[in-house]
């Protein structure tokens, strides 16, 4: 039987980069595939890549990102360049 993520006893991990995950990243999902990321490796991908989900390789659109918090992108992306991107 598989455990769900939230009953892991190890910190959430980014799959890109290793970091553990960030408060606010527990609940970001940026592609409709439901494929889970750090805010800042999505910053990246859409800044300095080709801005393709890393599973599905659909092109991940901001206005449609919503994490299950309800933050939309525009807020987290506002977040980012302000908070994200200076631990990192």
């Amino acid at each position: 039987m598989s455990r769900s993520p939230e009953l892991k006893e190890d910190p959430m991990e980014c799959p890109l980069c290793m970091e553990p995950l960030e408060i606010d990243d527990v609940n970001f999902f940026p592609c409709t595939c439901g494929y889970q990321i750090c805010r800042f490796c999505w910053h990246r991908i859409r800044t300095d890549e080709n801005g393709l989900c890393p599973a599905c390789r659909k092109h991940i659109v901001s206005e449609h990102i919503v994490s299950e918090g309800g933050t939309s992108s525009s807020e987290a992306a506002r977040g980012l360049t302000q908070g994200n991107a200076e631990s990192h």
